[in-house]
């Protein structure tokens, strides 16, 4: 099954929590910029239709799902939900899309 690479993220910032759970939305290349629901990415790892990672040092971290309060599911890296997952520290797809727009031009 190919895996996808997120590549951006967008994160609540009113959210009450400090790591993988505030964030929103995840954004990938398909070959475009493509953005999905933290939930539904989420879901789709833990029902197996999809993979998803996120590049640390060269090397392919995993994504994988887990459940905020049995209802909603979210991705991370960690086993364990925290403010150091690899994932948080990608960019705004805002600020990506920026970037990719300022690369085309020059």
């Amino acid at each position: 099954m190919h895996s996808w690479e997120i590549v951006c993220i967008e994160v609540d910032e009113d959210s009450d929590y400090d790591d993988c759970r505030a964030i929103t939305t995840l954004g990938y290349r398909a070959p475009s910029l493509r953005k999905k629901d933290s939930d539904v990415v989420g879901a789709r790892i833990h029902q197996g239709h999809s993979d998803f990672h996120v590049v640390v040092d060269g090397e392919r971290v995993p994504l994988q799902a887990d459940r905020e309060e049995d209802v909603h599911f979210y991705a991370r890296t960690l086993d364990e939900d925290s403010p150091d997952d690899p994932l948080l520290e990608l960019k705004s797809c805002t600020q990506y899309e920026m970037d990719e727009h300022l690369q085309g031009v020059s």
